[in-house]
């Protein structure tokens, strides 16, 4: 026999059915409430262990992309070339760059590049940045009399060639070769890209993102300056992201 349920016993169980899913709820929001306790504890202890660690390292930090000035070629990119080829450089690390950089140049290009490393450090050598000349204005000029070599490095990161730039470069280095024997015309881009000023004249192609950041990398460990160090570590870095 089926029994008839009146609405008091309709209300009854409406009643116990919320009384225990209220209960249930407030079971199960006291489980999360514990867990996310112990999470938050877990996330308060790895958040303050990474400001501790930024605080030691600032990772973030650069002074170049700070400044705004990473896009600049002559301003920045030359000025720091120009520095660090030249043994009298601020950074103050004498031939570390400079030999470091042709020995770079002499494994990439192979015999046609002056083979002389080990005698960089017997000579005086003379750099010079924005060389003004009746041909063009030349962004690094790396010049030893004594040993007729002559380095001459067109620089350029987002800006497009002259017109005949690399060809009238090429012109004004064959008027010195009264001085200098060995002259060596590098064409340094992002890319390593070709030339389509220089003609018929030979020239080596170089690229920032390959090319200078190898070389900057394996003088790192013959750097006894920590801020030179530094430096050379955040220009690496800015050069990875133009």
């Amino acid at each position: 026999m089926i029994e008839t349920l009146t609405i008091q016993d309709w209300r009854d169980f409406i009643i116990r059915y919320n009384k225990f899913t209220l209960n249930n709820s407030q079971l199960r929001f006291s489980e999360f409430k514990n867990r996310f306790g112990h999470l938050k504890t877990a996330l308060d202890t790895i958040t303050k262990l990474s400001n501790e660690i930024k605080k030691q390292y600032a990772n973030n930090f650069n002074l170049f992309l700070l400044l705004g000035v990473e896009r600049k070629e002559v301003a920045t990119h030359s000025a720091i070339l120009a520095d660090l080829l030249n043994p009298q450089g601020t950074h103050c690390q004498n031939e570390i760059f400079l030999k470091s950089f042709l020995l770079y140049c002499s494994q990439k290009f192979g015999k046609v590049f002056p083979k002389f490393v080990d005698q960089i450090v017997n000579y005086t050598w003379f750099v010079d940045k924005e060389r003004v000349t009746a041909f063009g204005n030349l962004d690094v000029v790396v010049s030893c009399p004594d040993l007729q070599f002559l380095l001459v490095i067109e620089n350029k990161i987002y800006a497009a060639e002259q017109r005949d730039q690399l060809m009238r470069y090429a012109l004004w280095m064959k008027n010195q070769k009264m001085y200098f024997k060995k002259r060596i015309l590098i064409y340094l881009t992002l890319d390593g890209s070709e030339s389509f000023t220089a003609h018929e004249y030979l020239y080596y192609k170089l690229s920032y993102r390959h090319d200078i950041t190898n070389w900057l990398k394996k003088t790192l460990v013959e750097i006894q300056a920590p801020r030179i160090h530094e430096t050379i570590l955040q220009y690496i870095e800015i050069i990875t992201k133009l």
